[in-house]
């Protein structure tokens, strides 16, 4: 049964959704194999531009390939520029577009937690990216993301966050399968959203919420194995 059907559905959906929340904040809940390449990719929409944060998780059984692929010398750590050059090589398997146009992403920072967290399955590699939006026109737009990194070996997860700006309000998203493909779409200005709306910006809160999890069970996690800040790039 869809989630907003008939009148007075929204006392429904509220139930739904905080029951969503509930089972994101059970630590278990983002635990993933250990043969898996975990990526998970938060988009933000805005009026003038787009921000994608990307969060790479490595199981154990993976990380010794994939630390390889990022420390190319072999020295046990990971240097500004092999930092960088990894992140590039990510990106250039990310396809973005914007109302059918394609938008290219730039890295506006990187950063790797220490090897060790990442041999033991803990550490989290976080790209933030973004992008300009030529087209802000007021009205309906679609926005498209496909992930083609890795996909031997990897799982994906995306999700429109709630937008900064309170002029653009987030629509329907559609996923495929494996969520590699994201459709979101959006619209600028015009009048508030009704129920419908009002859902996808609750779910949209709904990964919000279990990203902070994420990001905090595997902080709680590192921080037993390293005091050690990540690498910023």
């Amino acid at each position: 049964m869809a989630l907003v059907s008939v009148k007075g559905s929204r006392k429904r959906v509220i139930p739904f959704l905080s029951f969503c929340v509930a089972f994101l904040l059970v630590p278990h809940a983002w635990a993933h194999r250990l043969d898996e390449y975990l990526q998970a990719t938060q988009i933000s929409v805005g009026r003038d531009r787009i921000v994608v944060d990307i969060y790479l998780t490595p199981g154990t059984a993976v990380a010794p390939a994939i630390l390889g692929a990022i420390d190319t010398n072999g020295d046990g750590l990971i240097s500004d520029a092999e930092g960088t050059a990894y992140a590039l090589s990510v990106l250039k398997s990310i396809r973005l577009l914007v109302d059918d146009k394609p938008r290219e992403l730039s890295l506006s920072r990187g950063e790797y937690p220490p090897m060790d967290q990442m041999s033991a399955g803990i550490g989290m590699i976080h790209l933030n990216t973004m992008t300009s939006v030529v087209n802000d026109r007021e009205g309906a737009h679609t926005l498209v993301f496909e992930n083609n990194f890795d996909p031997g070996s990897s799982v994906y997860l995306a999700n429109a966050m709630l937008p900064r700006d309170r002029i653009v309000t987030i629509g329907y998203q559609q996923r495929d399968l494996f969520q590699r493909y994201l459709q979101i779409d959006y619209r600028i200005g015009g009048a508030r959203p009704g129920a419908f709306g009002y859902t996808w910006i609750l779910l949209a809160l709904v990964g919000a919420v279990g990203s902070v999890r994420y990001w905090l069970y595997r902080s709680a996690a590192a921080a037993r194995i390293s005091g050690s800040a990540p690498l910023k790039v």
